[in-house]
């Protein structure tokens, strides 16, 4: 595919144009994976870990992605500060096992649980099935942009979970169990992801990293609540919307010739603008 001149020198500014900065709040283990595939999305990544920030420093973030497999600090406090930060408009992605409901400090407790910010109702944990992803009842929404297929590996880690009133259902696993849901009935998103985000890079039982793992969670981390098209959040469409469409979606396999004739220019940006974000 021959690349116009014009984009080549200045194809590098994509990543910097689309990233945004991301906290992981995490009880993990396996916090290591995540961060390197949320970096190699062209994310700026930090780790707070298993402790409590405060308002003040979640301000400081695009998004947060909370994930446990051992005990938050304070799960109560958690969830009250995350809370405020949907409220302040914020967007939090939670993940597996942050649904949790049995105790040890898994789940996020307080105000976000009680008030229906998370998108999921809590439950147990269930794994020992490989699951895919199965029904999906929005094949628009944006997390499930650029998704082939998603394989939850040998284990496929979930909560069993159900539906908050009011959150949409966006897709299930192939047993049922919702996957992905949303809440955007506050002043701010909050995604539901009800899969373990570490891969198969760090462990074998995990989703497997040869699926699209790390695009769903891009998607939920950077959605722009109906204009997708619009990377650096500047509320302008330009040539860096269309260089950071160019450099998430063109990884090797030619996505971004949208109207498919050989060339990339700014009618193949136009083109995604017109499939996928209607009215942006």
């Amino acid at each position: 595919m021959e690349i116009r001149s014009a984009f080549i020198g200045i194809l590098a500014l994509a990543s910097a144009a689309s990233a945004q900065n991301i906290l992981l709040v995490d009880a993990s283990g396996y916090a290591s994976d995540v961060v390197t595939h949320l970096q190699n999305q062209g994310l700026t990544v930090t780790d707070f870990g298993s402790g409590t920030p405060d308002l003040a420093t979640l301000q400081q973030y695009d998004a947060v992605m909370a994930f446990s497999d051992g005990s938050f600090a304070d799960p109560v406090a958690l969830g009250d500060v995350l809370a405020d930060y949907v409220d302040a408009g914020g967007r939090v992605v939670q993940t597996t096992f942050a649904f949790y409901e049995g105790g040890f400090g898994l789940g996020i407790d307080g105000r976000w649980g009680a008030e229906g910010y998370s998108p999921f109702t809590y439950g147990p944990q269930t794994q020992g099935t490989n699951e895919y992803l199965g029904k999906v009842y929005n094949a628009d929404h944006y997390t499930l942009r650029a998704v082939d297929s998603f394989d939850g590996g040998s284990s496929s880690y979930r909560n069993v979970v159900g539906m908050t009133p009011g959150a949409e259902r966006v897709a299930d696993w192939t047993d049922g169990t919702p996957l992905i849901g949303e809440v955007t009935s506050k002043n701010g998103v909050s995604v539901g992801l009800n899969f373990y985000p570490p891969s198969s890079d760090i462990r074998g039982d995990f989703w497997n990293a040869a699926t699209d793992g790390d695009t769903i969670m891009y998607n939920a981390l950077t959605g722009r609540n109906g204009c997708y098209a619009d990377f650096t959040g500047d509320g302008v469409l330009d040539l860096f919307d269309f260089l950071g469409y160019v450099n998430t979606f063109n990884a090797g396999d030619l996505d971004a010739d949208c109207d498919a004739d050989g060339e990339l220019t700014l009618f193949d940006f136009l083109c995604f603008v017109n499939e996928f974000n209607a009215g942006c």
